[in-house]
Protein backbone atom coordinates (compact mmCIF):
# COMPACT_ATOMS: atom_id res chain seq x y z
CA UNK A 1 0.00 0.00 0.00
CA UNK A 2 1.22 3.38 -0.79
CA UNK A 3 2.52 5.13 2.66
CA UNK A 4 1.58 8.81 1.17
CA UNK A 5 -2.15 7.72 0.36
CA UNK A 6 -3.26 6.46 3.15
CA UNK A 7 -5.94 7.97 6.08
CA UNK A 8 -7.73 7.15 8.70
CA UNK A 9 -11.25 7.47 8.73
CA UNK A 10 -13.00 7.16 12.21
CA UNK A 11 -16.98 6.74 12.02
CA UNK A 12 -18.89 6.15 15.31
CA UNK A 13 -15.80 4.86 16.97
CA UNK A 14 -14.72 2.37 14.95
CA UNK A 15 -11.59 3.04 12.73
CA UNK A 16 -10.60 2.03 9.21
CA UNK A 17 -8.14 2.81 6.50
CA UNK A 18 -8.78 4.21 3.28
CA UNK A 19 -6.74 3.72 0.32
CA UNK A 20 -7.66 6.53 -2.32
CA UNK A 21 -5.14 7.64 -5.00
CA UNK A 22 -6.27 11.41 -6.61
CA UNK A 23 -9.83 11.05 -8.46
CA UNK A 24 -10.90 8.12 -7.02
CA UNK A 25 -14.00 8.03 -5.04
CA UNK A 26 -14.58 6.45 -1.55
CA UNK A 27 -17.33 4.99 -0.09
CA UNK A 28 -17.93 2.46 3.05
CA UNK A 29 -19.87 0.03 0.86
CA UNK A 30 -16.63 -1.01 -0.60
CA UNK A 31 -13.81 0.73 1.53
CA UNK A 32 -12.33 -2.63 3.77
CA UNK A 33 -9.28 -3.81 5.32
CA UNK A 34 -9.06 -6.53 2.66
CA UNK A 35 -9.79 -4.78 -0.25
CA UNK A 36 -8.25 -1.13 0.05
CA UNK A 37 -6.12 -1.71 -3.36
CA UNK A 38 -7.97 -4.28 -5.59
CA UNK A 39 -11.29 -2.02 -5.63
CA UNK A 40 -12.86 0.27 -8.17
CA UNK A 41 -15.59 2.10 -5.35
CA UNK A 42 -19.00 4.69 -6.03
CA UNK A 43 -19.12 8.20 -5.74
CA UNK A 44 -19.90 9.58 -2.89
CA UNK A 45 -16.69 12.28 -2.89
CA UNK A 46 -14.20 12.23 -5.69
CA UNK A 47 -10.49 12.97 -4.60
CA UNK A 48 -8.61 15.26 -6.44
CA UNK A 49 -5.36 17.29 -5.36
CA UNK A 50 -7.36 19.91 -4.71
CA UNK A 51 -9.27 18.15 -1.99
CA UNK A 52 -8.84 18.79 1.42
CA UNK A 53 -11.48 16.27 3.14
CA UNK A 54 -13.35 13.17 2.52
CA UNK A 55 -16.57 13.24 3.67
CA UNK A 56 -16.93 9.23 5.19
CA UNK A 57 -20.49 7.94 4.75
CA UNK A 58 -22.10 4.76 5.83
CA UNK A 59 -24.98 4.32 3.72
CA UNK A 60 -26.75 2.65 6.41
CA UNK A 61 -27.00 5.97 8.50
CA UNK A 62 -29.01 8.71 7.41
CA UNK A 63 -25.88 11.92 7.20
CA UNK A 64 -22.32 12.30 7.26
CA UNK A 65 -20.68 11.62 10.29
CA UNK A 66 -16.72 12.22 10.42
CA UNK A 67 -14.76 14.07 8.21
CA UNK A 68 -11.11 13.10 7.94
CA UNK A 69 -8.36 15.81 6.48
CA UNK A 70 -5.90 14.53 3.72
CA UNK A 71 -3.38 16.96 4.24
CA UNK A 72 -0.90 13.94 3.84
CA UNK A 73 -1.88 12.73 0.53
CA UNK A 74 -0.03 13.66 -2.06
CA UNK A 75 2.00 12.07 -4.95
CA UNK A 76 5.63 13.13 -6.57
CA UNK A 77 3.85 16.24 -8.59
CA UNK A 78 1.18 16.99 -5.91
CA UNK A 79 2.50 19.56 -3.36
CA UNK A 80 2.29 18.50 0.78
CA UNK A 81 2.32 20.50 3.83
CA UNK A 82 5.79 19.73 5.56
CA UNK A 83 5.93 19.18 9.43
CA UNK A 84 9.41 20.44 10.23
CA UNK A 85 8.63 23.90 8.10
CA UNK A 86 12.25 23.65 6.93
CA UNK A 87 13.32 24.06 3.60
CA UNK A 88 16.95 23.67 1.88
CA UNK A 89 19.37 26.78 1.43
CA UNK A 90 22.53 26.92 -0.22
CA UNK A 91 26.23 25.51 1.83
CA UNK A 92 23.99 22.72 3.65
CA UNK A 93 22.42 24.98 5.70
CA UNK A 94 18.19 24.67 6.49
CA UNK A 95 16.01 27.65 6.70
CA UNK A 96 12.46 28.20 8.59
CA UNK A 97 9.94 30.97 9.33
CA UNK A 98 9.36 31.41 12.87
CA UNK A 99 5.81 32.42 12.80
CA UNK A 100 5.66 34.13 16.42
CA UNK A 101 8.05 36.81 15.59
CA UNK A 102 7.74 36.55 11.59
CA UNK A 103 11.75 36.28 11.41
CA UNK A 104 13.85 33.43 9.22
CA UNK A 105 15.74 31.47 11.49
CA UNK A 106 18.75 29.37 10.02
CA UNK A 107 20.00 26.14 10.94
CA UNK A 108 23.08 23.55 9.89
CA UNK A 109 21.88 20.63 11.73
CA UNK A 110 18.18 21.26 12.12
CA UNK A 111 18.29 21.53 16.11
CA UNK A 112 20.03 24.89 16.80
CA UNK A 113 18.42 27.68 15.16
CA UNK A 114 19.22 31.62 14.73
CA UNK A 115 17.87 34.50 13.48
CA UNK A 116 19.33 35.43 9.32
CA UNK A 117 21.34 38.28 9.86
CA UNK A 118 20.04 39.76 6.32
CA UNK A 119 16.47 37.90 7.03
CA UNK A 120 17.26 36.43 3.58
CA UNK A 121 18.11 33.05 1.58
CA UNK A 122 19.00 32.01 -1.63
CA UNK A 123 16.93 29.86 -4.20
CA UNK A 124 18.53 27.09 -6.67
CA UNK A 125 19.25 30.15 -9.21
CA UNK A 126 20.89 31.91 -6.30
CA UNK A 127 18.24 34.82 -6.15
CA UNK A 128 18.02 36.18 -2.75
CA UNK A 129 14.29 35.83 -1.56
CA UNK A 130 13.09 37.44 2.17
CA UNK A 131 9.92 38.92 3.76
CA UNK A 132 9.06 42.40 3.06
CA UNK A 133 5.64 43.88 3.59
CA UNK A 134 4.25 40.41 4.82
CA UNK A 135 4.83 39.23 1.32
CA UNK A 136 7.55 36.60 -0.39
CA UNK A 137 10.19 38.72 -2.37
CA UNK A 138 13.12 37.98 -4.49
CA UNK A 139 15.91 39.35 -5.95
CA UNK A 140 19.00 38.95 -7.73
CA UNK A 141 21.33 41.91 -6.12
CA UNK A 142 19.36 42.75 -3.14
CA UNK A 143 18.76 46.42 -4.36
CA UNK A 144 15.34 45.96 -6.60
CA UNK A 145 12.70 43.01 -4.95
CA UNK A 146 9.24 42.05 -6.87
CA UNK A 147 7.05 39.34 -5.25
CA UNK A 148 7.59 36.07 -5.96
CA UNK A 149 5.28 34.53 -8.28
CA UNK A 150 2.75 32.32 -6.33
CA UNK A 151 5.02 32.62 -3.79
CA UNK A 152 6.85 29.38 -4.96
CA UNK A 153 10.83 28.62 -5.41
CA UNK A 154 13.17 25.51 -6.12
CA UNK A 155 15.44 25.01 -2.95
CA UNK A 156 19.10 24.17 -3.71
CA UNK A 157 18.16 20.20 -3.48
CA UNK A 158 15.85 20.40 -6.01
CA UNK A 159 13.00 20.36 -4.24
CA UNK A 160 10.07 22.87 -5.35
CA UNK A 161 8.80 25.01 -2.14
CA UNK A 162 6.16 27.16 -1.47
CA UNK A 163 4.36 29.28 1.64
CA UNK A 164 0.73 29.90 1.78
CA UNK A 165 -0.66 33.11 3.80
CA UNK A 166 -0.17 31.63 7.18
CA UNK A 167 3.20 30.82 6.15
CA UNK A 168 2.76 27.20 5.70
CA UNK A 169 5.61 25.41 3.95
CA UNK A 170 4.55 22.94 1.39
CA UNK A 171 7.02 21.05 -0.57
CA UNK A 172 7.10 19.55 -4.02
CA UNK A 173 9.44 16.49 -4.05
CA UNK A 174 12.31 16.94 -7.23
CA UNK A 175 11.00 14.49 -10.20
Amino acid sequence: MKKNAIMAAVVLGTCGFVYASPNTAITSDTASVDTLETRMIDTTTILTPDTATLAYHDTTMTAIDTVATLDTMATADEWKKTTDGMWAGQDNTWFKIDKASSRIKWSKDGKKWQDSKDQAWRDKDGKWITIQDSKLKWSADQAIWAEVPEWTWQGTNGNWYKLDENWNLWVKDKV
